[in-house]
């Protein structure tokens, strides 16, 4: 029977769809051209009733019959059955049993698929028909042959092969364990074995559920492209050697655990991913389940903690796993060194003569930058009474005045710095001495000036009387 004759006869066989059942596009894009629906670049998927879906590479030009039929098969079973005419390209169908979908092409080379996955290709007047899993059947000359899971029947002038799917690839390099210590992590360094006869690699980045995430083709046994910004969880990349007629071959899944790190409110993640925490805090694990850790170099693992800190307030390393001999995962922890520089001038000030200057400044004592976020809370008192002071910022300092006062001293004040979280960053102080005491410490210290040398006294002139 020709494509055009099995089209007219399903258009008039009596309806047996419900309402709210009928074939249609339920995702993906496709073009009406030619009395045929071409697909688009994003590909199509059709829903059928009963749950059936197909779904069809971009480009492929098919027919989708808006009426179903019922049909016996050999277990005696009537089952509502949805056809698509496939006149080139590939399409995939899915079917929990409850419907069928029968694929025919323009050659008479014609796939069921009852229950499970089937995959039909129809390229350069050659037909191949796959059975990824279920009841898949050839149907040819009115006869239907029941297709092992696992296999390709490939059609070509009448005559038919069947060979077996791609196997699928040996892992070689992936990460079990990520730690997101910030937001989210990135998925890549991932390879495998190449597979004979494969054509290319299909990637799909999948959730715990089996949830799409992200998908990549590659013509080499190794990711290319990564997957980005991907949050703490369980997922697992699923990958499958492709051959020359498009089909994939059986599954390689790897699961890849990903591990979030919440850091507590005043430490941070530095440039390089290391935490650096402030003594006394631990960074909490979100999901540690089905992990286990230890710490430096030690062999012992355990099960992975809820929170993990420094030792002995020293830069420390954690290290993770799934399983023992597998892939270990490392994170480094250290001390938060940000510290302030505190300067206090003049530092011989006296009062009431000289005003005092403060200047902040914030400093990694391990040469790294400060992150701007962290903001000095500066404190400043005289004696045991807090002062008002106000504070500005110029060229990267906090600076500020503080008068000098007239009762009587000595005096001392204080500088203390804390950040916004109350985590203290620097203190300092300066003891003040009035100016008059200082002034006469310094007179009496000073040399005593020489004596003044006296004038010869001037005696009158002697009066001679005359004689």
């Amino acid at each position: 029977m020709t494509a055009r004759l099995l089209v007219l006869a399903l258009l008039l066989a009596a309806p047996l769809a419900r309402a709210g059942s009928r074939p249609h596009l339920c995702g993906g894009s496709a073009k009406a051209h030619h009395g045929l629906s071409v697909v688009g670049a994003d590909g199509a998927t059709y829903c059928f009733g009963g749950g059936a879906k197909l779904h069809a590479e971009p480009g492929t030009q098919l027919t989708v019959i808006p009426v179903a039929q019922a049909l016996m098969f050999e277990n005696g079973r009537r089952t509502v059955t949805y056809t698509v005419v496939l006149r080139s390209g590939r399409v995939d169908a899915y079917t929990g049993g409850k419907s069928a979908v029968l694929v025919a092409t323009p050659q008479a080379a014609n796939a069921m698929i009852q229950s499970g996955h089937g995959g039909v290709s129809n390229a350069h007047g050659r037909v191949a028909i796959a059975s990824f899993g279920g009841e898949v059947s050839t149907l040819r000359g009115g006869r239907y042959s029941p297709l092992a899971q696992g296999t390709v029947a490939v059609i070509d002038a009448g005559h038919l092969e069947q060979r077996p799917l791609l196997s699928p690839p040996e892992p070689a390099r992936f990460p079990q364990v990520l730690v997101a210590a910030s937001d989210a992590v990135r998925i890549e360094h991932a390879s495998w074995r190449g597979v004979p006869g494969a054509d290319a690699y299909r990637v799909r980045f999948e959730d715990e559920k089996g949830a799409l995430i992200g998908e990549r083709k590659e013509d080499f046994p190794k990711l290319t492209v990564p997957f980005s910004d991907v949050p703490p969880g369980r997922y697992r990349l699923v990958i499958r050697a492709v051959d020359e007629l498009g089909f994939q071959g059986r599954p390689l899944a790897l699961p890849i655990h990903v591990l979030g790190i919440d850091v507590p409110a005043g430490s941070y993640v530095d440039d390089a991913g290391v935490i650096r925490l402030v003594r006394g805090q631990h960074a909490k694990l979100r999901n540690p389940g089905g992990l286990e850790m230890t710490y430096g170099a030690a062999t012992h693992f355990v099960p992975a903690a809820r929170q993990v800190g420094l030792y002995r307030n020293e830069p420390t390393v954690v290290r993770f796993r799934v399983r023992p001999g597998g892939p270990v995962a490392i994170q480094r922890l250290a001390p938060r060194r940000i510290r302030a520089r505190i300067e206090i001038t003049p530092r011989g000030a006296t009062w009431p003569r000289d005003p005092i200057t403060v200047r902040i400044r914030l400093e990694d004592a391990d040469g790294g930058g400060v992150p701007p976020w962290i903001a000095p809370v500066p404190r400043v008192s005289v004696g045991v009474r807090r002062q008002d002071v106000r504070f500005e910022r110029k060229d990267g300092a906090l600076v500020a005045t503080v008068p000098p006062r007239a009762e009587a001293g000595p005096w001392v004040l204080r500088v203390e710095v804390a950040d916004q979280f109350g985590n203290e960053l620097g203190r300092d102080f300066l003891e003040i001495s009035r100016a008059r005491r200082h002034e006469k410490l310094a007179a009496a210290k000073a040399p005593a000036p020489a004596p003044t040398p006296k004038r010869p006294e001037k005696k009158p002139p002697k009066t001679v009387a005359a004689k």
